[in-house]
């Protein structure tokens, strides 16, 4: 597994005004594992024959924005972002009309596509100053992109065990949104956090072959 973070932190003790403190992280990964058209693959072991894509990156974002004087603090965001493709893809039969083949005499064939892995986006936002203020705080979180296990036409699979063609998504997104006044007269704005899980997911057989 990977994983890959993004953090942004702002704070100040005095009486000035302070920008905002944003972190944005996205991945865009474009996996894929592909058996070319008019391709023969045979196998005697135990195994049996797979093709398969993954991808488990994990994504986080975070901010955090504090003041403890008399200060006014910027807007605290944080947006975390997967998209990208996971694709196992088994091409059709070749221009000159052979077929593409997939044959395990023991064990299994498989064509599997699958996405793990986490988005999560986090802020804080706190004011503990006598007359401070935090404008608000945000996290968005959004776990999205496709996975495809497409097997095409005119494709012969066999096996001694099962044939199986997956696409397969776990999404996980979480965001997390806090502020916080600890004085006198300080004030917070919103905290809103948005999560949003939209994978795309496609396991399909074209037509004309045998399994």
């Amino acid at each position: 597994s990977s994983a890959t973070s993004v953090c942004a932190y702002q704070g100040d003790a005095g009486s000035v005004a302070l920008g905002a403190a944003v972190a944005v992280n996205m991945s865009a990964n474009q996996v894929s594992a592909r058996a070319e058209r008019g391709v023969s693959l045979t196998s005697g072991g135990i195994g049996g024959v797979g093709v398969r894509a993954s991808d488990d990156v994990t994504v986080y974002a975070t901010a955090h924005g504090y003041q403890l004087g008399g200060a006014t603090a910027g807007a605290v965001a944080a947006s975390a972002t997967r998209g990208g493709s996971t694709r196992s893809l088994v091409g059709d039969e070749a221009l000159s009309g052979a077929q593409t083949v997939l044959k395990a005499t023991q064990g299994g064939v498989s064509v599997t596509s699958e996405r793990q892995g986490r988005v999560e986006a986090e802020t804080i936002a706190g004011s503990g100053g006598v007359h401070g203020a935090a404008v608000g705080s945000g996290a968005t979180a959004e776990d999205g992109g496709a996975v495809q296990a497409v097997v095409g036409n005119q494709v012969t699979m066999e096996a001694a065990d099962s044939v199986q063609v997956v696409a397969r998504a776990v999404p996980r997104a979480k965001a997390t949104a806090r502020g916080y006044g600890g004085s006198l007269f300080a004030a917070v704005g919103a905290s809103v956090a948005i999560s949003n899980a939209t994978p795309i997911v496609q396991a399909s057989i074209g037509r004309g072959g045998l399994v």
